[in-house]
């Protein structure tokens, strides 16, 4: 069950020789839901009812084959009934399969065991560099790029931010969910959702798409989207940027680099930070570490 629900993999039964997968257990909820899609629509004075059948389960288990033949069928429908009859039909079955095939299994609103996953892994991060994260100055530094990010949130209109580890750490606040609330009202003016299920490949390639001329270790909020990469990057100092083996260096401290490096340079070598005094923001709290030029 292991490789079915969290690899997603296709394993065939030794009884039946049918094929099982996740997805096959999503059909069937389909199958248990509805016996088949309906609309009822007023063609030239007749009332014209369309159907699509809802399909048996494919012995391959494959989501394609299910829905080749939902696709059959309602093309054979489709030729029945007047344009507007097609499109409340089509409009029906886009919700129907949208809530069969991408809501999780369950009672609940998500996958718990994905979830738990998800959580496994984060840990797993963070506890390797535990020392790291133990010390007063990466926590203060954590804190203001946090707030800084969700400033970003709040003035950004379009694309996808994708927290750093040292920010989502800081983000785990939302288990306090009365004073999350408080917090994100006073500053964007709605609850922010922290949206965990966004699959690895769209985390890097927001991650790439997210560029800064001048980094969250600078007093200026100059980040911004685009969909192109800078062709070179500062390297941001040792405790302006948390460490984690799996993430680039997103910016700069203007301080502290010596020198310029190619985007996305590893932080194998950190610059050490020197020239830094502690000031506070308006929108900080409390005061904490910031590099002044």
């Amino acid at each position: 069950m292991y490789a079915i629900h969290m690899d997603d993999a296709t394993i065939r039964c030794n009884s039946c020789y049918n094929s099982n997968s996740y997805k096959l257990f999503q059909m069937q909820r389909l199958r248990e839901d509805y016996s088949s899609i309906q609309v009822t629509r007023t063609m030239n004075g007749k009332s014209m009812q369309l159907t699509i059948p809802i399909p048996r389960l494919p012995r391959n288990g494959s989501l394609d084959s299910f829905m080749a033949e939902i696709n059959a069928s309602f093309k054979q429908e489709a030729a029945k009934g007047s344009k507007q009859g097609v499109q409340r039909l089509k409009s029906k079955l886009d919700a129907v399969l949208a809530r069969a095939i991408n809501e999780p299994l369950g009672c609940f609103g998500l996958d718990l065991v994905h979830a738990m996953v998800r959580q496994l892994d984060f840990v797993n991060k963070i506890c390797s560099n535990y020392d790291y994260w133990c010390q007063p100055h990466v926590i203060d530094e954590s804190i203001r790029r946090y707030h800084q990010f969700i400033h970003l949130m709040h003035i950004q209109s379009a694309g996808t931010l994708v927290p750093t580890s040292d920010i989502d750490i800081v983000w785990h606040h939302q288990t306090l969910p009365i004073e999350y609330a408080v917090f994100c009202n006073d500053i964007v003016g709605q609850l922010i959702d922290h949206d965990d299920t966004i699959p690895g490949g769209t985390l890097t390639t927001a991650s790439r798409k997210l560029v800064a001329p001048a980094s969250l270790s600078d007093i200026g909020i100059d980040w911004h989207t685009n969909k192109t990469m800078l062709s070179d990057y500062r390297l941001s100092c040792e405790q302006c940027r948390a460490v984690n083996d799996d993430e680039f260096a997103d910016g700069g401290c203007n301080s502290h680099s010596t020198s310029t490096f190619k985007i996305w340079t590893s932080m194998s070598n950190p610059i050490r930070r020197s020239n830094c005094r502690r000031v506070s923001l308006p929108f900080l709290r409390p005061p904490v570490h910031m590099c002044i030029n």
